[in-house]
């Protein structure tokens, strides 16, 4: 819009008008062609983000159910990722602690196996009881007799265990309290209980005479280890030797002393003494249910003797 005076009596006010669609479509064009090149350049920075992401994701979540697998017990799993960066860095480090647990599983294994193969082929019985209520060492010497008694229970033992107890089976013993080695009502396995109380449950050698299920006399000598934690018993290894045999071997030579020197004889002297140890039902006693005479045996070793 401009004025124009021409001359006298001529005063114009010039405007020009120019229709909005001609000076506004190129703005407007402009503006679609920013808001493309705008959303492209979104959409390009989304999908190189997205690509990123995946590229950063996928070897975390890789090694998150790497590590799952692991927790679950799968030790075969590895992962496989390369470069040096820390991400490559991270699953290498999986991949060695995978194959040191599985190296470490299988010396477990081997040495577990080693184990089971010793106490089943040792003949020495070897029992483990374990508590249902940890055992505190404070309390008084009564108490802890009458604690192990009550609480703890065999949860393991060999087959020899199984056979020294006069048992045949394992599962026939599983579960028992410590009644089955040691007798409360026996006099001789009670004090061996005590004894074991002031050791506390550390005993190198501990012997005991007990009786067995067909009613003979066994000697058992044991070897007991008490595992404590937080001044609590929690759990006691037997390790048991059938000593009879070499129990029953000092009465013979006690009772062959005796012989000899109710004959008036020497060890050099005498050319046989035959001690058999059975126990005989109530009644009887001697050599297969018969008495011998103190006069019988005299004379057989004077006779012995004279034909010697």
């Amino acid at each position: 819009m401009r004025r124009l005076k021409a001359g006298p009596g001529i005063d114009w006010l010039i405007a020009e008008v120019i229709p909005e669609t001609d000076f506004a479509q190129p703005i407007y064009g402009d503006m679609r062609t920013t808001a493309i090149v705008v959303a492209f350049l979104l959409l390009l920075s989304g999908y190189a983000a997205l690509l990123l992401a995946r590229r950063v994701t996928s070897p975390l979540e890789a090694l998150s159910g790497m590590a799952r697998s692991l927790a679950a017990g799968d030790l075969s799993q590895t992962v496989r990722l390369e470069g040096t960066d820390e991400i490559g860095n991270l699953a290498s480090s999986f991949n060695s602690m995978a194959a040191e647990l599985r190296r470490s599983f299988a010396s477990i294994a081997e040495s577990e196996s080693r184990y089971r193969a010793f106490v089943a082929d040792t003949t020495a019985g070897i029992f483990r009881f374990e508590t249902r209520a940890p055992m505190p060492l404070e309390i008084s010497e009564e108490d802890q007799v009458d604690w192990f008694s009550r609480h703890f229970m065999l949860a393991e033992c060999n087959e020899a265990a199984v056979r020294m107890l006069g048992h045949r089976l394992e599962r026939d013993i599983l579960g028992m309290d410590p009644g089955v080695w040691l007798p409360r009502s026996d006099p001789s396995s009670t004090e061996a209980m005590r004894a074991l109380v002031r050791s506390a449950f550390q005993v190198a050698s501990l012997e005991c005479a007990r009786p067995s299920r067909d009613g003979r006399m066994q000697w058992l000598l044991a070897s007991v280890t008490g595992v404590v934690e937080s001044g609590n018993l929690v759990r006691v290894w037997v390790v048991l030797r059938d000593i009879s045999d070499r129990r029953k071997a000092e009465l013979v030579r006690e009772a062959t002393a005796v012989v000899l020197d109710a004959a008036g004889l020497n060890g050099s002297e005498a050319m046989r003494v035959w001690v058999l140890i059975h126990e005989q039902p109530d009644g009887t006693w001697g050599a297969a249910g018969q008495i011998v005479r103190y006069s019988d045996l005299v004379a057989l070793a004077q006779e012995q003797t004279a034909n010697a």
